[in-house]
């Protein structure tokens, strides 16, 4: 991601420290808007509102399944972010699923610092 380019990232995931380890990592490394959601209720509303560039959805949250949300928004608009999927748990069939799902990229948690960047990277 350029320096000059001004993105916005949203970051979806029921661990607090999930999210302020991603924000903090993109924030110290890009020029992009970061924002945040704990829950799929929450997630729908930053989308319609930001319309974010890159999605960060953990699979596995407190109100659902971030597959609900990620099959809702590619059958939704054929212009739709790119949406990394992450999760902590069967990590290979999950990356599968992902991917056959219509994500983007599948980031297994935990990750290391340069896994995220270059994911970014790799999108934009």
């Amino acid at each position: 991601m350029s320096q000059s380019s001004n993105k916005t990232i949203l970051v979806v995931d029921d661990e607090l420290f999930i999210t302020k380890i991603i924000g903090s990592i993109l924030t110290k490394t890009f020029n992009c808007d970061i924002s945040i959601a704990n829950s799929l209720k929450e997630a729908k509303t930053r989308i319609n509102n930001l319309h974010p560039d890159i999605i960060f959805l953990d699979i596995n949250l407190g109100d659902g399944s971030g597959y609900e949300l990620l099959e809702e928004i590619k059958q939704k608009d054929s212009l739709s972010p790119y949406i990394v999927m992450m999760s902590a748990y069967e990590k290979e069939q999950e990356q599968k699923d992902s991917l056959e799902k219509g994500a983007d990229c599948f980031m297994s948690k935990p990750f290391e610092r340069e896994t995220l960047i270059n994911i970014v990277n790799d999108l934009v």
